[in-house]
């Protein structure tokens, strides 16, 4: 049976789109190769001289299409993709960053971090619930696997409950921890854990909540103060991360706030402030004869850029936390970057940088798959999300994680015992 490519509602924009929703999974269609891998972007259209020939096709734009199918009837699609990436998985659970969108063999040795291969296994186990294929969620669980290696469990240290960043080309491992990445595991690990009813995996991800809205001065990453997400931390140390603040630092910890809420006392409405804190650094941009207002990768850059990708995360942040004028002020936004099929590009930039990497005008396979995905891609599954999980067992089982806490692999390469 062919999927369906429905007619989804969408609130009137700056673009009349009489068939809105149906252009994107169109153009998604488009750009899968016969390997099953989306294309970054077409020969010749990226400002980035690296895709300029169209090879490249990276993680996450194949995991976020891979959502936005299941979430508009296109199972078929989603599986087709999920089977081009279970394929490539490794053994011992990760991904190479990017492939060949021709040939489907991998471009270079990076390794996906931990919070990519969280996404990916993410909208794995979102496939394994829409078609109930076990290949699916063993896939997902493997890349589970690796991850929780990376989590610092030891109750002494000041970045306790976090996870690391993973491993660099050689398999060294990094010594880095990433707000954003956190927000990913803590989900995939609550999903995966009341699906097979595992009260560690439930733990882990309580550890990671508990990590993401700890003040900074005891080793977490929430400015208690001013209101707002850190980026991360540096070191093993657990001193402040020095990189410029992302933006979406401040939107996806209360996605992944809202979709394990569960697992937590914690109120997302509580760290709304960060969408407060990110409005303090809102960028405008004249596109055409529209004046656009948004918000860049990083908040602190002068530079007068927008990136889409933020500005949507926002939105569903804002949405979820009762913030409903700041979601329709920025949804008004995006709407005036339409082109004439209704799709959204990655970045807009002033005059002074129209230039890579600040100025991609061109859709882009990023914003125009989460345009048509549900509110919070961070909720996996309906029915699991209101599954009853018991807090006490929760407690003990990450008691008894802490309290025997397995070795770290940078205690294990720097010969620790």
């Amino acid at each position: 049976m062919r999927d369906r490519v429905p007619q989804v509602e969408r609130r009137s924009g700056a673009v009349p789109r009489p068939t809105a929703g149906r252009a994107e999974l169109l153009w998604l269609d488009r750009h899968m190769s016969s390997h099953g891998l989306i294309q970054e972007y077409e020969q010749g259209v990226s400002p980035n001289p690296e895709w300029r020939d169209g090879q490249r096709s990276y993680i996450y734009p194949n995991l976020l299409a891979i959502l936005a199918y299941l979430d508009n009837g296109g199972v078929d699609r989603a599986r087709r993709i999920a089977d081009a990436m279970t394929k490539r998985q490794q053994p011992d659970g990760w991904w190479y960053t990017d492939y060949d969108y021709f040939t489907g063999r991998r471009m270079g040795g990076n390794r996906s971090h931990v919070g990519e291969a969280a996404l990916m296994a993410m909208a794995l186990f979102r496939v394994y619930r829409a078609t109930n294929e076990k290949r699916y969620l063993r896939s997902a669980n493997r890349a589970s696997q690796w991850i929780k290696q990376f989590q610092m469990l030891d109750p002494k240290h000041k970045r306790r409950g976090s996870v690391t960043g993973g491993t660099d080309p050689s398999g060294k491992p990094y010594e880095w921890t990433s707000t954003e990445q956190n927000t990913s595991i803590a989900c995939l690990w609550c999903y995966l854990g009341k699906e097979a009813y595992d009260t560690e995996l439930l733990a882990r991800a309580r550890l990671v909540i508990d990590w993401l809205v700890r003040p900074v001065e005891k080793g977490g990453v929430w400015h208690a103060e001013e209101e707002y997400f850190h980026v991360g931390l540096r070191d093993a140390s657990g001193v402040l991360s020095d990189f410029d603040e992302p933006s979406d630092c401040q939107s996806l910890p209360l996605l992944a706030l809202d979709a394990t809420r569960d697992l937590h006392g914690y109120d997302p409405a509580a760290y709304r402030g960060s969408l407060r804190w990110l409005l303090r650094h809102v960028k405008t941009v004249q596109h055409g004869d529209r004046e656009v207002r948004g918000f860049s990768v990083k908040p602190l850059d002068k530079v007068d850029s927008i990136d889409v990708s933020i500005v949507q995360y926002y939105v569903r942040a804002a949405e979820v936390v009762g913030e409903k004028e700041l979601a329709r002020r920025f949804r008004k936004e995006l709407d005036k970057l339409r082109n004439e099929q209704g799709l959204l590009p990655w970045m807009i930039a002033g005059d002074s940088a129209l230039s890579w990497p600040y100025h991609m005008p061109q859709p882009h396979p990023i914003t125009i798959a989460f345009d048509v995905m549900k509110t919070n891609h961070f909720v996996l599954d309906d029915a699991l999300r209101k599954r009853w999980v018991s807090i006490e067992s929760i407690r003990e089982a990450s008691r008894l994680l802490t309290a025997k806490p397995s070795r770290h692999p940078l205690d294990k390469a720097r010969g620790r015992l």
